[in-house]
């Protein structure tokens, strides 16, 4: 076979391989096409798809088959409840990534670990499907679908700061695609959350919007829109504008929302005093047994139990509702303490964490293969010149003769001693002198402590501290009355913000004190980040006296005397 065959076959088998369909059967081809561009006939690509007979079909097509059942069950609302079928599947897509299909294989991964209510698995997997698509097809819809789901498992994990991030992303990917009903669903969603965060101005921006564009979808959308407009005005303290849009909305609204809108508009009648309404709607709540009402029970029993709808309920059956008012905020508390939010910020740091480890052994494998690809073309290139020509054998020679030489010198250089070893004496002195420059030291800060405490200026924190997510953590815990355990890793967040901000902290104040404990490290630690005594009463759980007892002490280590504990915080955030 000559040079020219040689070098032109490769390419052949390479151009036949790139054009060849990963899709063979003619059916599936059409049920694929129906639910990717026609989302108005799932129904009919779900009956083509189960039509077929995996017997029948390659493993590629059978493998497509299931994924495209997977995707319309999702289409279609159906919740998934099992994980072996995507699994399979991941593994196979993942093993012929050349196919395209490995990044939706990835999303509907994290679809099915969401229903199945494993947020930490379904993050992954999106993030996973979210790095693949960029690095290949870079899919539009398919990113705008994964920054969706991620900004809503966020969402309900109350996570609503890390939530908007991937919200406001989809939504500029929603503008561009002009995806009127997904980009006012996500403006709403965005909206509930500034709520719940607390952030009114941009809840009514985001909430707004999505009314505005739900005014062009079919009434339900619309209905839907106005249940949140309702709930922004009555945490805003509006009754009168609430209790406008939610007229008629019961009786409209979607059904896997009904109980959410039975206990906001109970609610809302409630605060207008208007008993009756009020009454009637906590009723359908409490009379319901389906399951997705129970989260709403206490609620519904809160305002039947309230001083303005009580008379409406019979004498003897006040105390039945009282005792079921109390299961059901039992209940509440349960859901409540499983969501936990050090929970939820564990489950936030997971999924960081695997993406930047899956990040890392993406680059190493793509890397590895590279190495491979470069040694395979270098090693048929020599061998289709050796056939050649035999005029590179004296270059082969010399490299091989120049490879001699450099493993002797590093041999060589492996053999020579570094340094002599560092004589005994002189040790002793470089630590004597360490220990006197550290004396020295001392002595400064503690003629200087005056000083430090009366320099010009406000007692700020510093500005690193403000703006990192331990001192919103510090925040968060005093705010909810949580301790700081011992073994809590806040701790080591705090001692490590802290040094940051200020490197020498810790080193200053035990020269400063003679040494502290860990308690009173973590009490210095606390005043540099502008925690009062108050509060950092509820962060170590006692009472503001022992507080103040700890401070004393605190403050009789400082060698200066002439200080007293007032000026303790103001030396302590200096240092």
């Amino acid at each position: 076979m000559s040079l020219k065959h040689i070098l032109i076959l490769p390419l052949i088998l390479l151009l036949t391989a790139c054009s060849s369909d990963p899709v063979s059967n003619p059916e599936l081809r059409h049920a694929q096409e129906l639910l990717q561009n026609h989302p108005d006939s799932v129904g009919v690509a779900a009956g083509i798809l189960n039509s077929l007979s995996p017997a029948s079909l390659t493993e590629g097509d059978r493998n497509l088959l299931s994924l495209l059942k997977i995707k319309a069950d999702d289409k279609m609302y159906v919740t998934h409840t099992s994980d072996s079928l995507i699994l399979s599947v991941v593994d196979y897509e993942k093993k012929h990534q050349d196919r395209g299909f490995y990044p939706k294989a990835l999303y509907y991964a994290g679809r099915v670990y969401a229903d199945l209510g494993d947020a930490p698995t379904a993050l992954t997997y999106f993030q996973l499907a979210k790095d693949r698509n960029e690095a290949g097809s870079k899919d539009p819809i398919l990113q705008g679908c994964i920054m969706s789901q991620t900004g809503r498992i966020y969402h309900n994990l109350e996570l609503y700061s890390e939530a908007s991030i991937y919200l406001r992303e989809v939504i500029r990917l929603n503008e561009a695609q002009k995806d009127t009903v997904n980009l006012s669903y996500n403006n709403q969603l965005l909206g509930a959350g500034m709520m719940h965060a607390g952030k009114m101005d941009s809840a009514r921006i985001h909430i707004d919007r999505a009314y505005q564009l739900a005014k062009s979808l079919p009434p339900e959308y619309l209905e839907f829109m106005s249940l949140y407009k309702a709930m922004l005005n009555k945490k805003m303290g509006q009754p009168d504008s609430a209790r406008f849009y939610i007229k008629g909305i019961p009786s409209k609204i979607w059904e896997d929302v009904l109980p959410m809108a039975l206990a906001t508009v109970s609610e809302i009648y409630l605060n207008a005093n208007q008993p009756d309404s009020a009454f009637k709607y906590a009723s359908m709540i409490i009379k319901a047994n389906d399951s997705s009402y129970i989260m709403y029970k206490r609620s519904a029993y809160n305002v039947v139990l309230s001083s303005k709808v009580r008379h409406l309920l019979p004498p003897d059956s006040i105390y039945p509702y009282t005792i079921r008012f109390l299961d059901a905020a039992n209940v509440e508390l349960t859901r409540r303490d499983e969501k936990s939010v050090s929970h939820q910020r564990d489950t936030y740091n997971y999924a960081l964490h695997l993406k930047k480890s899956q990040a890392a052994e993406n680059k190493s494998s793509f890397l590895t293969l590279l190495l491979y690809v470069l040694a395979l073309i270098i090693l048929v290139l020599l061998i289709v010149l050796l056939l050649i020509k035999n005029r590179k054998n004296k270059r082969i020679i010399r490299l091989l003769e120049a490879n001699e030489m450099l493993s002797k010198k590093i041999e060589y250089y492996k053999n020579i001693s570094v340094s002599d070893k560092p004589d005994k004496r002189e040790t002793i002195e470089s630590k004597d002198s360490e220990r006197c420059k550290e004396n020295e030291l001392q002595n400064e800060l503690e003629t200087n402590i005056m000083e430090l405490c009366n320099l010009p200026g406000e007692d700020k924190i510093d500005e690193i501290i403000l703006i990192s997510p331990v001192f919103n953590s510090l925040q968060e815990y005093v705010s909810k009355g949580k301790v700081i355990g011992d073994e809590d890793r806040l701790w080591d967040e705090i001692e490590k913000i802290v040094l940051t901000a200020s490197p020498s902290f810790i080193r200053n104040l035990r020269l400063i004190t003679g040494g502290v404990t860990q308690t009173e490290k973590r009490l210095a630690l606390l005043i540099k980040c502008g925690i009062k005594p108050s509060q950092a009463a509820i962060l170590f759980s006692l009472s503001k006296q022992a507080i103040s007892g700890r401070r004393v002490r605190l403050k009789k280590k400082f060698e200066t005397k002439d200080i007293d504990v007032e000026s303790l915080d103001r030396i302590i955030r200096r240092l």
